[in-house]
């Protein structure tokens, strides 16, 4: 029970809290700003990517744990920026909603496909990537949002990815 209480606690309230108020808190904001919403998610995603590379590549000391899963990780880290940035603009900027789905994902890795598993790995990997695409084509690379009213950002580059 203690080490179930700790993994939560970490889950919860250390990992995502910090980057919630960095990534989507403070920097996309001031991404959307200047940018489409698919331009700042990419920004922040390759970014974010290379944050979690170190923590992506110390798993390859474990023989199950794959060189190509390692990439898929980091690759996959960009779309998941896009859904958190949809569920960001979506929610009129509630970062207790990113934290929220943020825990969810990461506890998802553990418990219903073991990302660090390469059978359901790939399978994990593939479903965000489709639901991230599908997110685009109903809403919108400009600001992801059905409501543009929304999200008040002023676009001045990436206007072409509507």
């Amino acid at each position: 029970m203690a080490d179930s209480l700790e993994f939560c606690l970490h889950i919860f309230s250390w990992s995502p809290l910090q980057e919630e108020f960095g990534w989507w808190g403070y920097a996309l904001p001031r991404l959307q700003a200047r940018y489409s919403a698919l331009v700042s998610s990419v920004v922040l995603g390759v970014i974010w990517a290379i944050w979690h590379l170190p923590l992506n590549l110390m798993y390859l000391t474990d023989p199950q744990y794959q060189v190509g899963i390692a990439w898929l990780s980091s690759t996959v880290i960009l779309f998941v920026s896009i859904l958190f940035t949809w569920i960001y603009n979506n929610t009129g900027g509630s970062i207790l909603a990113t934290l929220i789905f943020h825990t969810m994902l990461n506890l998802s890795t553990y418990v219903a496909f073991p990302v660090f598993e390469t059978e359901t790995g790939p399978a994990f990997s593939f479903s965000i990537i489709v639901v991230a695409t599908i997110i685009l084509a109903i809403f919108g690379a400009k600001r992801m949002v059905r409501d543009k009213s929304r999200v008040n950002t002023e676009n001045k580059v990436g206007d072409n990815f509507e």
